[in-house]
């Protein structure tokens, strides 16, 4: 027998085959179909789409091949990559190089193979489409070898398709991650930004009063008024009210701590109702929603976000269930449509739930099936 020699570009052409990441893969309708044509083009028993790895060949395909892989080193298909064209060998027995090769002898014994190489799109060859068959055969034609020539390119047209295809999905996946993190990002900065006006509103409603309060006083130490100051402390008194409204608004829905948050709830589910006619059953557990600020404003915003994720879904029905009892849960249920609960804008709400969560020590769990998630907390977080 005849050891298969290493191409010169041996280590090259291992780059090349791993870059496809095709080894140890799944075998698929695709490269079967290919097998298939080139069996019956070939008129063979057998064929396969062998990769030539380190040891080893490795067949993604094969039509009539008990073993998924066997060794390189006793290979056909290792002498097959040494050649530019077909390697034909009519009658391995009349053959000094494979009449006592072990796969000829034993095993498939082989006794007709035909080979075109596979090429990477960097021209190296890293595998082979090949027929084969336990009889001899020396009427294989011309056409016939042609056509085995043309299916090993298209192996490579569907191997660069298979990583294009993976590539594609690579960098849409770290897209994805880019944006969840622009997302968190712009979160904490909302956040931020949100604590930096309600700091400032507070200030500017402090001086105000303490300004107004002043003026007040004078005014009723010295038992008289001018038309210009009574102007002035409305001025205040109009200020202070716009602050007011202003402090409302950049801190949704309150700042007091230990509020029961039932009714907040309860006014933001028939607001979202009225607004994009999506009905809702709310029941809860406990005698109240009371809860810490942190805690019960952090449950008050992942209510927001997954509202606004039923929306994205197209549901037309949620159910919300809080319980503040001893196991403290948010349970959230929807009937949004499956195909949708999965996109990139659900996704990113998704994210938001989670991050929030987070952030007060609660676990969170969305079951895409079910259509349901679950806010598992401590109300004394």
């Amino acid at each position: 027998m005849l050891k298969a020699t290493l191409p010169f570009d041996e280590k090259q052409r291992q780059e090349e085959l791993l870059r496809y990441n095709i080894l140890d893969t799944p075998r698929e309708d695709d490269f079967n179909d290919l097998v298939e044509v080139a069996s019956a083009l070939c008129n063979t028993k057998s064929a396969s789409i062998t990769f030539i790895d380190h040891d080893r060949q490795w067949y993604k395909a094969a039509k009539n091949l008990e073993a998924k892989a066997s060794s390189r080193e006793t290979s056909i298909c290792g002498h097959a990559i040494l050649k530019d064209d077909v390697l034909l060998i009519e009658d391995t027995l009349e053959d000094e190089r494979f009449k006592d090769n072990p796969n000829v002898v034993d095993g498939p014994k082989i006794r007709f193979y035909a080979g075109a190489p596979i090429y990477s799109s960097a021209g190296k060859k890293i595998g082979v489409l090949c027929v084969i068959d336990k009889v001899p055969n020396k009427n294989l034609s011309k056409a016939q070898i042609s056509g085995l020539q043309i299916l090993s390119k298209q192996v490579s047209r569907l191997m660069e398709l298979s990583l294009f295809n993976a590539e594609t999905v690579k960098k849409s996946t770290e897209l994805i991650i880019a944006e969840k993190s622009i997302a968190q990002l712009n979160l904490l900065l909302h956040e931020t930004k949100n604590d930096e006006i309600a700091y400032e509103l507070h200030e500017n409603i402090a001086q105000l009063v303490a300004a107004t309060k002043i003026k007040v006083e004078r005014i009723q130490s010295a038992k008289s008024f001018s038309n210009e100051e009574i102007a002035e402390v409305k001025d205040y008194l109009a200020t202070i009210l716009e602050d007011v409204k202003e402090l409302s608004n950049s801190v949704t829905p309150t700042t007091f701590k230990g509020s029961d948050y039932t009714d907040y709830v309860d006014r933001m589910l028939r607001s979202f109702k009225e607004l994009y006619n999506i009905d809702y059953r709310f029941t809860q557990k406990g005698k109240n929603l009371k809860f810490n600020g942190e805690v019960g404003l952090t449950l008050y915003r992942i209510i927001q976000f997954q509202l606004n994720y039923a929306k994205i879904t197209e549901a037309t029905i949620i159910n919300l269930h809080l319980d503040n009892e001893e196991n403290s849960t948010l349970i959230f249920e929807h009937n949004g449509k499956q195909e949708l609960c999965d996109g990139v804008d659900a996704d990113l709400y998704l994210n938001k739930i989670n991050t929030h969560a987070t952030s007060i020590k609660a676990s969170f769990k969305n079951n895409a099936t079910a259509k349901t998630m679950i806010v598992a907390f401590n109300k004394a977080s």
